[in-house]
């Protein structure tokens, strides 16, 4: 029998198998000391004394990923029967049937969608991060035991790519990308010695969105009133949809600040623009809107 190997196969956030995943990270973060003491050059201690668990995964599912955690930051312990990353027991032709397939729960914690790209040419996708809390500071928050592989609940066959951007009425001209990123710190603290996190939280939520594009007679406006970020529909086996179709994805932000970053002068000049985004109103400070025209 030759070696076991494992592949990506999905996340399940909920009841809801999630389609589009494009790759799974482990970040484990053990900490450890290892002093060299009374002028010897060996190490006579080793210690492990914290384990920071989490981990990113990345999916082209955009309408299933905000669907399951939203723009904001989630409790997990909210979310019944947690998420689950999993990863399929792979034979030499097809993965194997049964329940020898790695299923990682974490039941208490954070997840948040951190990063949304949007690149002329290429697939969008969304980054979200899990961070794993404990619930006595000795109990590993991420549990790993083996199982079936649940089926993919609606399987992912709705792409988007780099639409356009509005600022203040004016759909920009040439915009090569934009990058959505939300802007969470999270805060993580472990007690008493104990080796795993037992509490996390959001400490800050300040959105930025970066963008280049190639028209260098475009300034940035003074005030900022509103901005609308578009992710554009591909078409169910073809291409990207025109922007009269009531088929793409809107970010919008009504207050903050927007301002030129950068310009560079080769065979075709491009320019940089950041907007910095601040709470306006009750309402959070990214908007999220689908089925929408490019205007």
């Amino acid at each position: 029998m030759g070696a076991k190997r494992y592949t990506l196969h999905a996340v399940k956030i909920g009841t809801t198998v999630l389609a589009g995943t494009a790759s799974q990270r482990a970040t484990p973060n053990g900490e450890v000391e290892i002093p060299v003491t009374d002028g010897g050059p060996y190490p006579t201690v080793a210690a492990t004394l914290r384990k920071v668990r989490g981990f990113e995964f990345v999916t082209h599912d955009i309408p299933g990923i905000i669907g399951a955690v939203t723009l904001l930051a989630k409790d997990i312990s909210t979310i019944s029967g947690g998420v689950i990353l999993i990863s399929a027991d792979q034979g030499p032709v097809a993965r194997a049937s049964g329940t020898t397939h790695l299923l990682r729960t974490v039941t208490a914690g954070i997840i948040a969608i951190t990063a949304i790209p949007a690149d002329d040419g290429r697939l969008s996708q969304a980054t979200v991060q899990v961070i794993p809390i404990s619930s006595d500071g000795f109990t590993d928050p991420v549990d790993k035991a083996t199982g079936a592989l649940p089926a993919i609940t609606t399987p992912w066959g709705q792409a988007f790519t780099l639409g356009g951007v509005n600022i203040n009425s004016t759909l920009l001209s040439s915009v090569k990308t934009w990058r959505l990123n939300l802007g969470f710190q999270f805060f993580q603290d472990t007690d008493n010695g104990k080796p795993f996190v037992q509490f996390a939280s959001v400490q800050q939520e300040a959105p930025t969105v970066d963008i280049e594009h190639a028209d260098d007679a475009y300034d940035a406006p003074a005030v900022l009133t509103d901005a609308t970020m578009f992710l554009r529909s591909i078409a169910t086996g073809g291409g990207p949809e025109a922007d009269v179709e009531l088929a793409h994805i809107a970010f919008g932000v009504a207050g903050g600040v927007v301002n030129d970053t950068d310009v560079s002068w080769n065979y075709a000049a491009t320019k940089g623009l950041r907007i910095d985004t601040r709470k306006d109103g009750a309402t959070g400070i990214v908007t999220y809107t689908a089925d929408q025209a490019i205007a």
